[in-house]
């Protein structure tokens, strides 16, 4: 909410303040607090990253050789009795 001069208003700051009473007090103080930035040992994020990434990486091609396992064994299957009529 902004006053007529195109301020902003805390109008939190007093339940029984008007808009216009807080512009004549001035600009609402905010406090703010500095928070440390977490030292993060880098080496060891991008180490566990790239072991992340090998585990998944083996993780689909296990995937992709058990669907290839699964339609190879499938193709053997109906190929049994052709073969087997074969060497009739």
């Amino acid at each position: 909410m902004s006053s007529d001069n195109g301020a902003f208003v805390d109008l939190t700051s007093s339940p029984c303040s008007s808009p216009r009473s807080v512009a004549r007090r001035g600009p609402a103080v905010v406090s703010t607090v500095e928070l440390a930035d977490p030292s993060l040992d880098l080496a060891g994020v991008r180490a566990s990253l790239s072991a992340l990434q090998q585990a998944v990486d083996q993780t689909e091609a296990l995937r992709e050789l058990r669907s290839n396992h699964e339609a190879l064994r499938r193709e053997f299957l109906a190929s049994r009795p052709r073969a087997e009529d074969l060497d009739r």
